[in-house]
């Protein structure tokens, strides 16, 4: 029990399963795909930052395959938190490392992010009415 207590402390948050880490290591290997992925995260971080930019929402620019938004407070951060989750978007509150006025969100397919920018404009706009 000591020795498990000791290591869930350093575990990751989301630690990836055996089969998760053989398909990465798979995923790895092929240059087709990484190409894939950095291509769809260039255009999809660039559309996202535009979004932010035209509502006013701040945001840490971002290079990693995913983007931090500065919504001013914790009590903002849950209203889209919930928001979002209602329409189907997970995204993440970032409260357990110290920025509970910040969102994260994950970098997904086109289908995926074009989701999320039209479930974040129907949630940005409930918030402001």
């Amino acid at each position: 029990k000591r020795l498990i207590d000791a290591l869930s402390k350093v575990r990751l948050t989301f630690e990836p399963s055996n089969l998760g880490q053989a398909a990465g290591i798979g995923a790895l290997l092929d240059e087709s795909f990484i190409q894939m992925v950095l291509k769809n995260n260039i255009t999809e971080l660039k559309s996202c930052s535009e979004l932010f930019a035209r509502l006013g929402i701040k945001y840490i620019a971002s290079y990693a395959n995913f983007i931090t938004l500065d919504l001013g407070s914790a009590e903002r951060v849950q209203t889209y938190f919930d928001r979002l989750m209602k329409l189907g978007v997970f995204v993440r509150p970032l409260v357990a490392f110290g920025l509970a006025h910040c969102l994260r969100v994950t970098i997904g397919t086109a289908e995926e992010m074009e989701h999320f920018r039209a479930a974040f404009q129907e949630v940005h706009s409930g918030v402001l009415a």
